[in-house]
């Protein structure tokens, strides 16, 4: 089985159909929380460092270095996929639409988070392939896998169930539920379910990240409509208060007016002040 992964594997790294070039299928996006996150495209053969314009295709590998985060999001706004530091995968198929797609992800090493808010039609298919099993999810689901250099494997789903189908039996699959976790060593030997709350302590990063990720995905939606910032808020200072506080009327009426200066010194004041009359106090009879 280990075997087999390794061929398919090899397979995506060497061979690109002649057809898959000229490819123009649907698109995901990836947004990258840290800086240290490398894909190679289609065609080529060189490690670049993506943007919020690079398009995730079938036969894209991406990889995330030390410290490096990147999220993947499969059509828009919809299912979402979460690479960690120091992981590597090959997008192996991904065709259709939001509503009947295919999609399938090899995970070469490392761990990732994915969230499936929908349920997958019939007809559509999402998987990630590991090195002894394929992990499909019948959607509305949130999980984490990882596996080590040496192939060990552990998968948790926090919400909804995984099927597990083994590449030698791929018509058998066996079902992980709903708060559960499965390990599957170097034979291929898959553990008996725990429970995620019942874990050994080894496990704690790992349900810690999952835990961590529910949150973030679930909250977001609720984050936009919690009023938190909202038009309504900004009501404390509207163009009526401000009106209210002062206007033309105000200053006209209120603060000086023409009749307020005229009041202080008219013509008439002057005129009483010094007049003609006052003036002839001293006339040529007196002298």
């Amino acid at each position: 089985m280990r075997k087999l992964f390794l061929v398919l594997l090899l397979t995506a790294i060497i061979y690109v159909p002649a057809s898959a070039k000229a490819q123009t299928g649907p698109q995901g996006t990836i947004d990258v929380d840290n800086p240290v996150v490398q894909i190679m495209k289609l065609g080529t053969r060189q490690w670049i460092a993506p943007n919020q314009f690079t398009d995730i295709q079938s036969y894209d590998r991406i990889r995330t270095l030390q410290a490096g985060v990147g999220t993947i999001t499969w059509f828009e706004e919809s299912s979402q996929l979460r690479l960690t530091p120091e992981t590597e995968i090959v997008v192996e198929s991904f065709s259709g639409s939001a509503n009947t797609f295919t999609l399938d992800v090899s995970l070469i090493y490392g761990s990732v988070l994915s969230y499936v808010p929908d349920p997958v039609e019939e007809g559509s298919s999402y998987q990630i392939w590991t090195p002894y099993f394929i992990v499909g999810t019948p959607g509305e689901s949130i999980f984490h896998i990882a596996v080590d250099h040496d192939f060990n494997t552990t998968i948790g789903v926090l919400t909804g169930s995984l099927n597990l189908t083994s590449y030698d039996t791929p018509d058998e699959s066996t079902e992980i539920e709903e708060g559960t976790l499965v390990t599957i060593d170097l034979e291929g030997e898959v553990s008996d379910a725990e429970e995620l709350d019942d874990t050994d302590e080894d496990f704690e990063d790992f349900i810690t990240a999952l835990a961590e990720f529910e949150e973030e995905v679930t909250a977001e939606p609720e984050d936009e409509e919690d009023g938190t910032g909202t038009p309504e808020d900004e009501e404390t200072g509207t163009p009526e208060d401000e009106e209210e506080t002062a206007t033309p009327e105000d200053e006209d009426e209120e603060t000086v007016t023409p009749e307020d200066d005229g009041g202080t010194a008219t013509p008439e004041d002057d005129d009483e002040t010094a007049t003609p009359e006052d003036a002839a106090t001293e006339t040529p009879e007196d002298n």
